[in-house]
């Protein structure tokens, strides 16, 4: 394992926001405070050392631009600024530079090695923070300082839906790669679950057309009852004949599922608000990352149920009332951290929210945690990994490992402990006793000052640590397509990475061997879709940036905003009027400048405490690496 900081001008000595890799490639994309993207890619030596090669860079934005990310199939790319606008980009061409012997000027074309387009332009009313593609990627989500999240049709420019629930920014977001769920992550100290209602009714039907063959997943341990509920309903709705149904490969997705799914009305429901956990008062003695901690939390007794409007449920009620004792599951706006972006694992199984703050009883203090909640026991983590400071990112790695053999297998005190899967893969020697899958799969987790990795094989103990690596907080992590290498972004204005030797976090498996587990079917067939939907030609983007075009886009985009309003009073009771809305937002902005962030003293009002932040350190301190196996 290699740790190195980078030190080249990334973007001109100012912060830098996020970073992501392109899905099949050695390419990776960096945004920051210079309102750019800009394209890079990598080559690594025998050693692990990275040497980075400029591409492009993307000039669109008139603001800082807080976040871009490839869609899954690589085809396109969409950044999110303070501007109020989401850019959709295409790589056009590949060029030859020919200023090799003058003084390198990024802001010159001829400098540049790759060409991009503009696809199209979507707009929203205030800062976008974070942005999230649907795994086929026939959606994406936009989380923005309105405390709004919108979902868009990308390439029709189409407003699929405007959810106003949060009560401050929305700092993150991340779709389920089985696209029935969407994580949204706000300062207002809130997880919000929502459930794809489509997903759901197809989800119905495929379990009515199959009453007579055994399911392989089923959503049996989901103790979210609202759930339950409906997806019976759904189920009395339908005809009482069964009829038989076969999976489509991915030609017939191409025919028949693909171009359909564009033209139909996209709804998100409320599934989980995660905000407070209860515990017995008598926890006094519990190790943070111990095992029973970990089975106190995933209990038979559901210490902390919430019901769909995020309050606990009468079971809940009558057990806080006798021995229960409540804390808030995230910190609020008063954290230092400028983003809260959550993530899905590859396998779609569990999912990981930051930010977290956990207290062991009582009288203890709170300390800074991430948790990991399983697919199918939303209301509740089955794991909490504890940090120094507020954490700020989660990324899985893309590769799916073989377990590692193992002599004396990680032993735990109390074996009632929740799977996260309702299927409940059966445990081996080797299998992985917490988890209860039959694979590995690895997950960084960041906090301002340093970097986590896990695996779902070892949750006790860390692969590795890295600390010390910049003087400014840590902003983004991404993995490359081949897992072997992560990036680090911080708003000191420099990147670091830590790679890795093939082998050296273990075997990976191949293609086939994921096809032929469950869970990986149908991301495997999400992925292939993905090329297609988000495939355009440039006589399509003319057509789509017609002048003549955009009145009717427009009323189309006003209707469903009607429709959208109308839903979210009939189903979340969130939506105040805009005098309100703005008052409120004006005096939480005040409130989060006073903030001792050091990231929030990046904003784009403070642009002389920016460029000082920014600037090139003298020196950089020598990085801690704990490497355990």
């Amino acid at each position: 394992m290699k740790c190195e900081t980078v030190m080249i001008l990334w973007h001109n000595k100012d912060p830098i926001y996020s970073v992501d890799f392109h899905p099949t490639t050695n390419k990776f994309c960096t945004t920051g405070f210079d309102n750019e993207i800009k394209i890079w890619s990598y080559t690594k030596d025998k050693e692990g050392h990275l040497s980075i090669e400029y591409l492009s860079s993307l000039t669109k934005h008139t603001k800082p631009v807080n976040v871009a990310r490839f869609s899954p199939g690589g085809n396109l790319l969409a950044s999110g600024s303070d501007d109020g606008s989401v850019v959709i980009w295409k790589l056009t061409s590949i060029n030859n530079p020919t200023n090799d012997n003058t003084k390198f000027n990024p802001t010159d074309v001829s400098f540049m090695k790759e060409t991009w387009s503009i696809v199209s332009i979507l707009r929203v009313t205030t800062d976008v923070y974070d942005l999230s593609w649907s795994l086929d990627g026939l959606y994406l989500t936009t989380v923005s300082t309105d405390n709004s999240i919108s979902i868009w049709n990308p390439l029709t420019k189409t407003h699929q839906q405007l959810i106003t629930e949060h009560s401050h920014y929305v700092q993150g977001v991340s779709w389920d790669p089985l696209n029935e769920y969407m994580i949204t992550q706000s300062s207002d100290g809130t997880c919000r679950i929502y459930r794809n209602e489509k997903k759901k009714k197809q989800k119905s039907q495929t379990l009515q057309s199959t009453v007579n063959t055994p399911t392989t997943i089923t959503d049996t341990t989901n103790n979210n009852n609202e759930d339950n509920i409906n997806d019976k309903e759904e189920n009395n709705k339908k005809d009482n004949n069964p009829t038989t149904t076969t999976v489509p490969t991915p030609i017939q997705s191409q025919q028949s599922d693909i171009q359909p799914e564009r033209r139909k009305k996209l709804h998100l429901t409320i599934a989980n608000v995660l905000t407070r956990r209860y515990y017995n008062k008598d926890q006094t003695n519990i190790n943070s990352n111990d095992d029973e901690e970990e089975t106190k939390i995933t209990t038979k007794k559901s210490n902390n149920r919430m019901d769909i409007d995020g309050e606990p449920d009468e079971t809940t009620k009558s057990l806080k009332d006798e021995s229960l004792v409540a804390h808030r599951m995230y910190y609020d706006e008063r954290a230092s951290t400028f983003f809260r972006r959550p993530t899905w694992s590859p396998d779609g199984l569990m999912f990981i929210t930051t930010t977290g703050k956990f207290k062991e009883s009582p009288t203890s203090k709170y300390i800074s945690t991430s948790y990991i909640f399983s697919r199918y026991i939303r209301d509740r983590p089955i794991v909490h990994l504890p940090a120094d400071s507020p954490t700020v990112v989660a990324k899985f790695s893309p590769i799916i490992y073989k377990l590692r053999e193992q002599q004396q297998p990680e032993q735990y005190e109390n074996d009632n402990i929740q799977d996260v899967n309702s299927n409940s893969f059966k445990n081996s020697s080797t299998g992985n006793k917490l988890f209860n899958l039959n694979y590995r799969m690895i997950y960084a987790i960041s906090s301002t000052d340093s970097v986590i990795i896990y695996d779902t094989q070892q949750t006790r103990k860390p692969i590795a640590v890295v600390s010390n690596l910049h003087y400014s907080a840590i902003t983004d992590i991404s993995w490359s397509s081949d897992g072997l290498v992560l990036i680090i972004t911080s708003s000191d204005g420099f990147c670091s990475y830590i790679s890795f030797q093939p082998n050296e976090l273990g075997e990976p498996l191949s293609e086939h061997e994921q096809s032929n587990i469950e869970q990986f079917k149908e991301t495997l067939i999400l992925k292939q879709r993905a090329i297609l939907n988000t495939t355009i030609s440039n006589d399509s983007i003319d057509t789509l940036n017609n002048p003549n075009n955009k009145k009717r886009k427009n009323e189309d985009s006003n209707e469903n905003d009607e429709l959208n309003d109308t839903n979210n009073n009939n189903n979340n009771h969130s939506n105040n009027n805009e005098q309100n809305k703005k008052q409120k937002l004006e005096n939480e902005s005040s409130t989060e400048q006073a903030s001792t962030s050091s990231l929030n003293n990046n904003n784009n009002n403070n642009n002389s405490s920016n460029n000082e932040s920014g600037a090139k350190p003298k020196r950089r301190i020598q990085p801690n690496l704990i490497k355990k196996s």
